[in-house]
């Protein structure tokens, strides 16, 4: 009975265990939707994460461009999600982190220090499995917005292969939809969402609203005999095309990639949950314009009921 409660503890965790890391030189929030299942009451996660770019890629020939040895854009990022259950059928959440960007090549070096943008969130469910039907999957709309609390490629100098950016530093709006549903031994998860954000007048630019989106799907296999789960997953991100005024007026393209990722999560303790993810932009699909990376991160999750 035990084992099976810490296998339920551990699906619970599933949502907030994968995390996508898209590249930040296109600003995209580094943390999905934080969404409490199984009735849990609160979740505090927090992950450390490693990410090192290996090239860029451009839109005019979709040429992959691989870095020489010599030439290092790394970086450190601490990010925090809480979720709060405010009634059985509302919770909200807050996700927001820190950056520290490390740039090296031959003839230059920087290091750079940000916030990241901060999400805050309303989610409600609006399908329920008050009993278990095996087609049915639970599922949770939500509401959320965008804080300008990171820096933009545009507020000043990008630095170096846009270490300086860690966010949209734009007010956004937007919507989310996450399916979940457990047939032990697999857990699906799929997550869409979308946000919108608004045109902002920074000190050198004016840029116009765009979009910041992505799609992931995550399946999870139960691994009894040593009470844990295994993640696959598989995140298509895309940041839609803005009018940039200068001095003229700039289209900045559309930037896509798809993630791949691999995940271990393992219970500690009945509270605690301990995961392990690995992420690869290089693996999957035709990304446009933006830098390819791989990304290792470590999460530890604490969930109350």
């Amino acid at each position: 009975m035990k084992n099976i409660k810490n296998i339920l503890l551990v699906l619970a965790g599933l949502t907030f265990s994968f995390e996508v890391f898209a590249s930040s030189c296109c600003g995209q929030s580094a943390m999905g939707l934080n969404v409490l299942t199984q009735r849990q009451k609160l979740n505090a996660s927090l992950s450390q994460s490693y990410s090192n770019a290996m090239g860029r890629v451009y839109d005019s020939d979709n040429a992959f461009y691989i870095w020489p040895e010599s030439k290092k854009r790394i970086l450190y990022s601490t990010n925090l999600s809480l979720a709060y259950s405010l009634s059985n059928k509302y919770q909200m959440f807050l996700n927001s982190g820190f950056q520290n960007a490390e740039f090296k090549d031959q003839q230059y070096s920087d290091r750079q220090q940000n916030m990241t943008d901060t999400l805050l969130g309303l989610t409600y469910e609006f399908l329920t499995e008050y009993k278990y039907n095996p087609y049915k999957p639970t599922g949770y709309v939500t509401l959320f917005t965008n804080l300008p609390s990171g820096h933009s490629v545009f507020d000043s100098d990008a630095g170096p292969e846009s270490i300086n950016v860690s966010g949209h530093d734009q007010w956004g709006l937007g919507l989310g939809l996450t399916l979940n549903k457990i047939i032990l031994p697999w857990t699906f998860l799929v997550q869409v969402k979308s946000l919108r954000l608004f045109k902002n007048e920074f000190k050198n630019a004016s840029v116009d609203g765009f979009f910041d989106s992505s799609s992931q799907f995550v399946i999870g296999y139960t691994v009894s005999a040593i009470n844990a789960v295994l993640n696959l997953s598989l995140t298509q991100v895309e940041l839609s095309g803005r009018d940039v005024r200068y001095q003229q007026l700039i289209q900045t393209p559309t930037s896509s990639s798809t993630v791949v990722g691999v995940g271990f999560i393992k219970p500690i303790t009945d509270q605690f949950i301990l995961s392990v993810n690995y992420s690869d932009q290089s693996l999957l699909g035709q990304p446009k314009n933006t830098l390819i990376s791989q990304t290792l991160s470590l999460n530890l999750a604490m969930n109350y009921y």
